[in-house]
């Protein structure tokens, strides 16, 4: 009887200590999961603040850029506003034929040999002038072209843009905003299309 007692005593006293050191045990892996958990959430923390200073400096960037093409647009319309005393480009000038010019020297559309006086030819050759005025004649050559290249500036492309189209086609400022895109290549399309997409420039 003593033994059997003795021998219990010895097993419970063994399950204790098992039962004590799986407790350790627990207790080490529960501190262990605390100790992760916090370093997750300082982790999460600190990601969190990285996004939002992402964020921020993302929409500042996106600010600057929009301030940009808005002070681009305004430039390039204020392009279209010259002084009154801006003079013309010279091809232009060079292009121009003035009718007073042939009202002074009519051998410029008359045979070197006049016809007799009477002759039914006589009448042919001749040119009524009323009012003086002024035929520009655009060169076949003359169609400005702008690929935004760094070389290239905007200022003389538009003014000799603007003399072409009231030479050729009698556009006014509006009607020029509407169909400059024919006249753009390269970067600088890419550039005036966004600018329309993004209604930076008044159509008025």
């Amino acid at each position: 009887m003593k033994e059997r007692m003795e021998k219990l005593t010895n097993d419970t006293e063994v399950r204790l200590d098992d039962m004590a050191a799986d407790t350790e045990d627990i207790k080490s892996k529960g501190k262990e999961m605390a100790e992760k958990l916090t370093r997750i959430q300082t982790d999460m923390t600190k990601l969190q603040a990285d996004v939002s200073e992402s964020i921020e400096k993302t929409e500042l960037v996106q600010h600057e850029i929009l301030k940009s093409i808005a002070a681009l647009g305004d430039q390039f319309k204020a392009s279209f506003v010259l002084p009154s005393n801006t003079s013309r480009p010279q091809s232009a000038m060079n292009e121009e034929v003035s009718v007073e010019d042939t009202r002074k020297n009519p051998n410029l559309f008359s045979p070197v040999s006049q016809p007799p006086h009477g002759s039914p030819t006589a009448q042919r050759y001749h040119i009524s002038l009323g009012q003086t005025q002024t035929i520009v004649i655009p060169a076949p050559s003359s169609l400005p072209i702008y690929s935004g290249t760094p070389s290239e500036k905007p200022l003389p492309f538009l003014l000799r843009l603007r003399d072409y189209t009231v030479t050729v086609y009698g556009w006014n400022e509006e009607q020029l905003l509407n169909g400059m895109s024919q006249f753009l290549q390269g970067t600088a399309l890419e550039w005036f299309l966004q600018l329309r997409a993004q209604q930076k420039i008044p159509d008025e």
